[in-house]
């Protein structure tokens, strides 16, 4: 009974509804669709403008109050890390650049310099290179035979070797083997040699 007394009332509301819109033209219908569609975007707005505050004021509390252990207000709410600075207007940094002190020591280590960290950072002592054989074929590149602190390695022109001298990473591009000599380039110390 309490069912059709809904279905009823339901009823004669969308035949009311049907009876203001008798004689309107379908411009007033439009313009009326469209004031109806306004009113809930404006609504949600409203909501969404409420939702910010109330999230920005959870976050500057936890900024001045909250121990360092404790959840934020954001992960609270299931919001995303980028979210939740968006929100606090915190600036996020660009993960394409690199970071300027990362960017100071790249530099250095390219000029040759030590890279001058504050921990007092300095280049890896020069391995023990000596020329111990060369190999030059007709109608092939020449080969030769480097000995790098105590290890045998055969290389060509162009060649990159990469390996530990003494604890620390080293690395030797052959820039040239020829009948003469054989030039090469020590890196991290940006050092050219010429072996005879």
């Amino acid at each position: 009974m309490r069912w059709l007394a809904l279905w009823l009332a339901w009823g004669a509301a969308l035949a009311q509804e049907d009876l203001l819109q008798v004689g309107k033209t379908p411009a007033e219908k439009l313009e009326q669709e469209t004031q109806k569609a306004k009113d809930n975007v404006e609504a949600a707005l409203q909501k969404y403008e409420q939702k910010k505050q109330l999230l920005t004021q959870a976050l500057k509390g936890r900024d001045n109050a909250a121990p360092a252990g404790q959840a934020s207000a954001a992960q609270s709410m299931g919001q995303t890390e980028a979210a939740a600075a968006w929100q606090a207007n915190v600036e996020i940094p660009d993960p394409t650049q690199a970071d300027l002190e990362f960017q100071r020591q790249f530099r250095a280590l390219l000029r040759g310099g030590a890279a001058s960290s504050g921990s007092g950072e300095v280049l890896p002592p020069m391995p023990q290179i000596a020329l111990a054989a060369k190999v030059e074929y007709l109608g092939r590149d020449p080969v030769a035979l480097l000995r790098i602190d105590g290890q045998d390695f055969l290389v060509r022109t162009s060649d990159t070797l990469s390996f530990l001298s003494k604890g620390q990473p080293i690395t030797i591009q052959v820039r040239e083997v020829n009948q003469h000599a054989v030039k090469v380039i020590v890196f991290p110390h940006n050092l050219p040699l010429t072996l005879q």
